[in-house]
């Protein structure tokens, strides 16, 4: 209905495990969005979830645990509200959403709600590195909301850069981190925005090895990017983390709380960052070579069903620079078994061909290695440039979102680089390729780059597998 359902009997669990949704015609994204708040009052922030495409037809989520009743006060009632957004092949939002109303769960938290696997420090919880200006500080914050600074309205700035932050916390014994993030977003004064996320890149422990700190740092993202000069603007963050089971714990999840705040207005004289005009990757999958033009908003899941072959020979990006000094181009990349969080970053680093092109040739990348047969992976990535004195980032996508390449691992039909057909790639495969090349030959296995021909760039591609090996 559209007053909703409201359960009789007070729950002390209280958790969503996946969704389901099933669409017709083509789409890129199924997000499942949802806010928590006292029942009576008003909807505050709005969590999303995405999705992953399962089938043709059928997008969802499974194997989740996000527990409902963190946070929420024994013995008040509560209201669950959700609907779910998807993205057609157009860029076109559409919903699922009861005719506007929502699905609504109005629920009562009983007691004897059991103590979190997860919890914060009391003291420096949390923190931020922001660059302002040109100007370096760390931002603290305690358990209870307080901060160790002296204010949260930063003025004008012609400059804002998240540069890195870190969350401290206990956990009990047995429970297992899977990921660590700081959650962020920026908007308008007077609207709301979407949340973006930084995971964290390095850990310690602090007292034993169940209060463990974890920390980003010279992460270089451009907050102002896409903002309006004269226009006065809200940075947001609240920290979070997600067990090895999927359970989801928030520092600074309170919507109506100033902690995690920053109030600026944009500069007059701010210059405008570089931007991606275009981005291609090469690849040859199954023996075909296949180029693939990479959407401005990042947000596609290209599905490539089971391969034998992934190589990842080229990319290429078209950068306007905007006036800027653009120093650095690069795609950050992983490959993260599908529903899992992946196993880290890595990065390929392009060279500056002209003013307004960079490209990474030859790469012979070889994305199965590793990979167990039968299972199923996305390839994630991102295009990042670096531009101007402080290392600012543009990313093609402003809002960090991804894209993904979808496979499921089959068996090989052979070893790329194995030229000798040995089973193993080596220095005895060089000097066989570098004589193929020499006598002006080949064999079925010396196009090493897969562009058709055999030549000094297959040595190249060769070598490159040998240093990454």
């Amino acid at each position: 209905p559209q007053n909703g359902v409201e359960l009789e009997e007070p729950d002390n669990v209280f958790r969503i495990n996946g969704f389901l949704t099933t669409t017709t015609g083509t789409v890129q994204s199924v997000v499942l969005k949802g806010t928590i708040y006292e029942k009576g009052s008003a909807p505050s922030e709005w969590m999303s979830v995405p999705g992953s495409k399962i089938a043709e037809g059928q997008w969802g989520l499974s194997g989740v645990d996000f527990d409902l009743l963190e946070g929420l006060e024994v013995g008040k009632a509560y209201t669950l509200e959700l609907y779910v957004e998807g993205t057609d092949g157009d860029g076109a939002k559409f919903y699922y959403n009861n005719g506007g109303y929502n699905y609504k769960v109005i629920f009562r938290v009983a007691k004897g709600e059991s103590a979190a696997n997860v919890s914060f420090l009391e003291n420096q919880t949390a923190g931020v590195k922001l660059i302002t200006n040109g100007e370096t500080a760390w931002y603290y914050y305690d358990g209870d909301g307080s901060y160790h600074f002296d204010s949260n309205q930063l003025g004008e700035v012609n400059q804002l850069v998240l540069d890195g932050f870190l969350l401290r916390l206990n956990r009990k014994e047995g429970t297992n981190i899977d990921d660590v993030s700081v959650q962020y977003k920026v908007y308008e004064e007077g609207t709301s925005g979407s949340w973006n996320g930084i995971q964290y890149q390095d850990q310690r422990d602090i007292d034993g090895k169940l209060v463990k700190e974890y920390t980003a740092d010279n992460v270089g993202c451009d907050l102002l990017q896409g903002l309006e000069a004269g226009k006065s603007y809200v940075l947001e963050m609240m920290w979070q983390v997600i067990d090895r089971n999927g359970k989801y714990y928030f520092f600074n999840k309170d919507s109506n709380s100033e902690t995690g705040r920053f109030h600026f207005t944009v500069g007059k004289g701010m210059a405008k960052s570089p931007q991606f005009t275009a981005v291609t990757i090469h690849v040859t999958v199954n023996g075909e070579a296949m180029k693939h033009s990479i959407p401005a908003n990042g947000m596609e899941t290209v599905q490539l069903g089971q391969v034998s072959e992934f190589v990842l020979n080229r990319i290429a990006a078209d950068v306007q620079a905007n006036g800027q000094n653009v120093t650095e181009v690069f795609m950050d990349y992983q490959v993260a078994e599908e529903n899992s969080s992946g196993t880290g970053w890595q990065s390929i680093h392009l060279n500056n061909v002209n003013e307004s092109q960079w490209a990474a040739n030859d790469l012979g990348f070889d994305v199965l290695q590793g990979l167990q047969e039968g299972t199923n992976y996305e390839l994630w990535f991102n295009m990042v440039g670096r531009y101007g004195e402080y290392g600012d980032t543009f990313h093609q996508n402003n809002d960090n979102t991804m894209y993904r390449v979808a496979f499921t691992v089959g068996a090989a039909s052979f070893l790329r680089g194995d030229v000798n057909g040995d089973g193993e790639v080596g220095i005895a495969d060089v000097t066989m390729l570098a004589s193929l090349v020499l006598a002006q030959s080949e064999n079925p296995r010396s196009d090493v780059n897969n562009d058709g021909e055999t030549g000094i760039a297959d040595i190249t591609a060769l070598v490159n597998i040998l240093i990454k090996q």
